[in-house]
């Protein structure tokens, strides 16, 4: 009976606390709902029927549990963080059909034996789409002609060769296990099965602007109400009178998606997201009150929310409620619906080959001048956005720009040395992600700091430490734990040591920066020591002395997601090496960036330091 309770409720989460006006915090609200939930329990232990018990206990605990996610849901974020547009995909292809046909064209099954006992086959898809797919493996066919069936779970009795499904990371994959070395040499050549695409109709978008706050919009039938934004929380209404087509299977993907920008108009991380209307909300916290008066009424529930629920759908018939919660402010709401009144079904029967994306080991005292370069075919053609965004990008950063692009970081860490565990607060300072990071890793961007000095007030007096117990990271410290020691990229003090508060620190770190050229070149008239075969481009360093990185364009002047990268050694030499890069789709111009040079410039801080805030916050949340 429970079972379909929880279920329903996890369907229909409580999402109107975000809107419920509240002079208490966050962490005050969730104080009162422990305190809430100890007393339930403790009412809970005392019901002398077990079966009774367990069941009063597990709908109670869910209940406080969700109640617990919406006061998180409301806590506003600390940081903006920005992500991708899932479906900017779809402006690389004619049509939703073009774009499920490249994918299931795209489908390769790389071979990896690096492990002694095992090979592994992974799946590699050239996208994510952004509406539902099946797949279905069915076995695995060897180069001696035999085929062994695809297994869920491994069988301990490893008496035969098996295949079995794997997971890796949310991965698909397959692991091939092996009874003896004899049985070895059978090497795998194919994948066999099916993938299907589920096609929608369409997928709508609808666009918000930030005063549209209670519009409604319609597309297909389908009508987006914009119902309410409140700083990182946006929640919408969405009505649809068309019945789904029966083949689509619509509890395995989302039929809407809600995504927001900020004032700067860049895309933000959803770190929560729910359904739901508030009346269904004020019906579970009538509940969660009577289970917390009385347990033992568990019993009915089930009954009664079967009776609320029929209520609530013949109410909201073909209405759907959903939020989403944003780590940012949010100004404008895009909304994308899957019209899946009618769908097209694009399967597709496979018999994939599987290709290793390492070279071969050369045996030893081989006679072979080098490791032979394979082949990576696909009939598929990918876009990297990542890339386009890279490399429209500042290749590198001028000094004058550095104070603006540099994010300062503040946080606890301890420092451990003979006089023992120590809390020390660190002042960090990160270089931005940028064409220039491939050359100069970010880890090592900085030539350390040169200068630090603390200060009581912005502008007031100067907090004197004593040279000897500052270590300034140039190997001349000759104590074990000094007040304030400097990183390459970064500033650590222990403020219980220092003769006064510091409310700012001053100083001044020096910044290795890149002077990168870049050049571009039609395939057919490429520099020596790049050439470009098939979906391979290939870059032989026998050649090409400097470190490059190249990309390429095709002929629509999109750049190409790689599908890997693989280097192969051409004789006994080291630095003696083809690096081939293997593309979906064909190259038909390649860029090549490289490094000129690099030069050092001072990039002066004021931090307003943030510790005793800190510690005011840990305080106020061990009460």
């Amino acid at each position: 009976m429970i079972k379909n309770v929880l279920f329903t409720l996890l369907t229909i989460s409580l999402t109107s606390t975000i809107f419920i006006s509240c002079t208490k915090s966050v962490d005050e609200k969730l104080e009162d709902l422990k305190k809430e939930k100890l007393a339930f329990e403790k009412k809970v232990a005392a019901i002398k029927n077990d079966s009774l018990r367990q069941q009063a206990k597990k709908f109670g605990g869910m209940l406080f549990w969700l109640q617990e996610i919406d006061l998180e849901n409301e806590r506003p974020p600390k940081d903006t963080v920005y992500d991708e547009n899932p479906f900017v995909i779809l402006n690389d292809y004619g049509s939703t059909s073009d774009l499920a046909n490249n994918y299931l064209d795209g489908i390769i099954v790389e071979k990896d034996e690096s492990r002694g006992d095992k090979i592994e086959l992974k799946l590699h898809y050239p996208y994510v789409l952004p509406f539902a797919q099946k797949a279905s493996w069915k076995s695995v066919k060897f180069n001696d002609n035999s085929s062994t069936d695809i297994i869920e779970d491994e069988n301990d009795s490893l008496i035969n060769r098996q295949v079995v499904r794997t997971n890796w990371n949310n991965e698909e994959g397959f692991d091939i296990l092996y009874p003896d070395e004899k049985s070895y040499s059978a090497k795998p050549v194919s994948l066999n099965g099916s993938v299907e695409a589920q096609v929608p109709k369409a997928i709508l978008k609808f666009t918000f602007a930030s005063n549209e706050r209670g519009d409604t919009k319609e597309q297909n039938g389908i009508k987006v109400k914009l119902a309410k934004v409140k700083g990182h929380a946006v929640s919408i209404e969405v009505e649809n009178p068309n019945k789904t087509d029966p083949a689509v299977d619509t509890e395995k993907m989302d039929l809407v998606t809600i995504l927001a920008t900020d004032k700067a108009k860049k895309f933000l991380h959803q770190s929560g997201s729910s359904s739901g209307s508030g009346e269904m909300f004020d019906f579970y916290k009538k509940l969660l009150n009577e289970v917390v008066e009385n347990p033992e009424k568990v019993t009915n529930l089930e009954k009664d929310l079967d009776k609320e629920q029929r209520k609530y759908d013949e109410k909201h018939k073909n209405m759907s409620y959903y939020s989403a919660y944003f780590k940012g402010t949010v100004d404008d709401v895009v909304v994308y619906v899957m019209d899946y009144s009618k769908a097209t079904i694009r399967k597709k029967n496979f018999s994939l080959p599987v290709y290793p994306f390492k070279a071969e080991e050369r045996a030893y005292n081989s006679t072979a001048p080098y490791q032979e370069v394979f082949e990576i075919p696909t009939f598929a053609t990918a876009y990297d956005p990542a890339v386009s965004k890279l490399l429209s990008a500042k290749m590198e950063l001028s000094a004058g720009e550095l104070p603006g692009k540099i994010k300062i970081d503040q946080t606890s860490i301890t420092s451990s040395s003979s006089a023992g565990d120590k809390e020390k607060w660190q002042v960090s300072f990160e270089y931005p992600e940028m064409m220039s990071s491939l050359f100069i890793n970010n880890m090592f961007r900085y030539d350390g700091v040169k200068e630090a000095v603390f200060f009581e007030e912005k502008d007031g007096k100067q907090i004197a430490i004593p040279k000897d117990s500052i270590d300034y990271n140039n190997g001349e410290f000759n104590g074990t734990n000094p007040i304030v020691d400097f990183g390459s990229s970064s500033v650590n003090y222990d403020p219980a040591r220092l003769p006064a508060k510091a409310k700012y620190l001053k100083g001044l770190i020096r910044v290795n920066l890149a002077d990168i050229a870049r050049s571009s070149y039609p395939v057919n008239k490429l520099p020596a020591g790049i050439t470009v075969s098939g979906n391979k481009v290939m870059v032989n360093e026998a050649i090409v002395k400097d470190k490059i990185f190249v990309f390429a364009k095709n002929a629509a002047g999109k750049y190409l997601k790689k599908i890997t990268s693989v280097s192969f050694k051409r004789d006994d030499n080291p630095g003696r090496e083809i690096n081939v890069d293997y593309y979906y789709g064909k190259p038909y111009l390649i860029e090549c960036y490289t490094k000129k040079g690099d030069h050092l410039a001072d990039y002066k801080f004021e931090v307003k330091l943030t510790y005793e805030e800190h510690k005011k916050e840990e305080k106020a949340k061990a009460k």
